[in-house]
């Protein structure tokens, strides 16, 4: 949507999608943020757990010992099947909040300031919540936990360096993460792996376990980029290859 109206300039077409566009932001943070502390999990309602891994990037070794639970905030019974993410993911995460930033900027564009404010609320206590339990100093980039406890999961994988698109490290983190980018776990003739290519589970012709992607890899260039001053100065930089 942002990128249509960058285009054509249609602030009704805007206004129009707004509301649905936040009732989707809201559904989303609701069905796979089980705790409410600002991460999200994967999720499908049939139960299979295959399934639930084709929301983000389906076979990475983070995702190996991925159960599906019933949401433990709402009462046992059929309508609260196994459908729910045991490990919140710092893909998905930075994805939605990325998404975030986009919608704050459409709201501002058509001079929505109270939209604008619920959103900048939700995009900081994201990015709060990546920067607390997510980062890993040592490995350098962002790690899935275990919902139960927001225990790190061991494995480094490309989803871990999302986080970047969406300017959430802060300016150290993100410059650690670029060390840790150019250094042997994740420098490959052809970059980046998809998986910390020193790690155990890295296969180097494996799907999401080590082969490179270019989606993931390429990080653009992004116009209209908040600035600190709209995330209340906490927004590291952004960086493009």
């Amino acid at each position: 949507m942002e990128r249509v109206y960058r285009r054509n300039r249609d602030l009704e077409l805007v206004r129009q999608a707004l509301a649905p566009l936040e009732a989707f932001h809201d559904w989303y943070w609701c069905e796979r943020d089980l705790d409410g502390v600002g991460l999200v999990t994967v999720g499908v309602y049939d139960g299979v757990v295959q399934h639930a891994r084709y929301e983000t990037y389906d076979n990475e070794v983070d995702l190996d010992s991925l159960q599906l639970i019933p949401h433990p905030g709402r009462p046992a019974g059929e309508a609260n099947g196994p459908w729910y993410g045991d490990v919140y993911i710092p893909a998905n995460t930075g994805y939605l909040l990325l998404s975030e930033q986009s919608l704050i900027r459409l709201a501002q564009a058509t001079g929505d300031h109270a939209l604008a404010v619920r959103r900048q609320h939700i995009l900081e206590k994201g990015i709060a919540a990546m920067r607390r339990h997510m980062w890993d100093e040592k490995q350098g980039c962002f790690l899935a936990v275990h919902r139960d406890g927001l225990r790190k999961l061991a494995t480094a994988t490309i989803g871990g360096m999302v986080p970047l698109q969406a300017g959430i490290p802060t300016a150290q983190q993100a410059s650690r993460m670029a060390e840790a980018l150019a250094g042997p776990h994740w420098s490959t003739p052809v970059p980046l792996p998809s998986v910390d290519r020193l790690d155990a589970g890295y296969k180097s012709d494996g799907f999401w376990r080590g082969d490179v992607w270019p989606p993931p890899s390429f990080k653009p260039r992004r116009s209209g980029a908040l600035r600190p001053s709209q995330t209340g100065g906490r927004t590291g930089r952004t960086f493009a290859r």
